[in-house]
């Protein structure tokens, strides 16, 4: 297991040790089970992303592109997955995929080899 990989668990279970009111409000604890979900597909991607807990109970996954590219993943509790980028061109689009690893994982992997502005 790399260090990308290892981090990435680190900071899934600092998200699990989470407590009520971890925002300073109102949010709720994360469920044991759903995170457990989300740490088998997040170890299973070959590029790791940085990863943030939600007030609402969901996690989000981000990458950062070389050229102020961005993609994010937002994962609910009841697994979907709405998927929010912006190119280098700075178009946004918003889209949902499945919650499997060959999924999130390919637009992952297209979102890097997607051409570059390469000034």
């Amino acid at each position: 297991m790399n260090d990308e990989v290892l981090r990435s668990i680190k900071r899934l279970d600092v998200i699990s040790a989470l407590q009520a009111g971890w925002n300073g409000s109102d949010a709720k604890p994360f469920d044991p089970a759903f995170l457990g979900s989300v740490k088998t597909v997040v170890c299973a991607l070959r590029i790791q992303p940085e990863i943030f807990p939600l007030s609402t109970g969901d996690i989000q996954l981000e990458y950062d592109g070389p050229d102020e590219s961005y993609l994010e993943f937002v994962i609910t509790e009841s697994f979907e997955v709405n998927v929010f980028k912006i190119d280098r061109c700075n178009n946004e689009t918003y889209f949902g995929t499945n919650f499997l690893v060959e999924s999130i994982d390919r637009i992952v992997t297209d979102f890097y080899n997607e051409p570059r502005n390469n000034t």
